[in-house]
């Protein structure tokens, strides 16, 4: 869980940014995609991710943490509600 969570946060950083064209390919030519007005747009030059990879990640990572809130609430409803307050 805490991984997935660190994991997200990482991939924020690798994602190709907003003002870029992201268009879901697998494919990565940055000098391309960057170009607003004909002009490439300065990034801070780490590697990006391309969106479709990005997208790839980003949904396993969110089925990990749908599986830890999915076995939580199974158990607040196996052992907890059936609880009463005194």
């Amino acid at each position: 869980y805490k991984r997935a969570l660190l994991g997200l946060v990482l991939l924020t950083i690798f994602e190709t940014p907003t003002w870029c064209d992201s268009a879901l390919d697998f494919g990565n030519q940055l000098d391309e995609r960057c170009l607003i007005e004909g002009r490439v747009i300065m990034t801070s030059g780490i590697p990006y991710l391309p969106p479709g990879w990005a997208l790839v990640l980003e949904v396993f990572l969110m089925l990990i943490l749908l599986r830890k809130f999915i076995l939580e609430w199974q158990v607040q409803v196996r052992y907890f509600d059936s609880l009463v307050p005194r």
